[in-house]
């Protein structure tokens, strides 16, 4: 709570700062407030430079609405998010989520008649579980806030000295 509290002081002061908003986020969902890390993921998706900075953000708000028990949500988010996302970072929580609302082997074949990729298609015939694919939300948050820190020290080391 004392982290939270800290974190979010200083992403009031730095509204514009995707790091700052990334650490509210996390802290909320660790000491379980997951309405504020949804609103903190939101906040760091609107300040995203890049569409890969915004799907971590997106993955960051469904782990955050799966937390809140929400899954229909949840995929309304997966969705939005392999929409925009290049690298395929999506595709098994997706899937999974798509399963989990029912689709089944139907889900399968709409996918083939909607021309979903092929690695999709194979995240549904062997769907991740709940535990993985939060692994895999976890490590793109992980890469998103290496990215993060870099480009600040990065920012940090071109600024002139006095």
């Amino acid at each position: 709570e004392e982290a939270l509290a800290a974190a979010r002081k200083i992403a009031d002061a730095l509204p514009d700062n995707a790091l700052a908003a990334l650490d509210v986020a996390e802290l909320s969902l660790q000491v379980g407030k997951a309405d504020e890390a949804r609103d903190a993921f939101a906040h760091l998706r609107e300040i995203a430079d890049l569409p890969e900075d915004e799907v971590a953000a997106l993955q960051g708000m469904i782990k955050a609405e799966l937390e809140r028990g929400d899954e229909q949500r949840a995929l309304e988010l997966a969705r939005e998010a392999g929409a925009i996302d290049t690298v395929g970072r999506t595709t098994a929580v997706l899937a999974h989520l798509e399963l989990s609302a029912g689709g089944g082997g139907a889900e399968i074949e709409g996918a083939v008649a909607r021309g979903q990729s092929s690695a999709f298609i194979q995240a549904l015939e062997a769907p991740p579980s709940r535990d993985e694919i939060e692994a895999l939300i976890d490590a793109t948050l992980a890469d998103l806030r290496g990215k993060l820190v870099e480009d600040d020290r990065s920012v940090t080391a071109e600024e002139p000295v006095g």
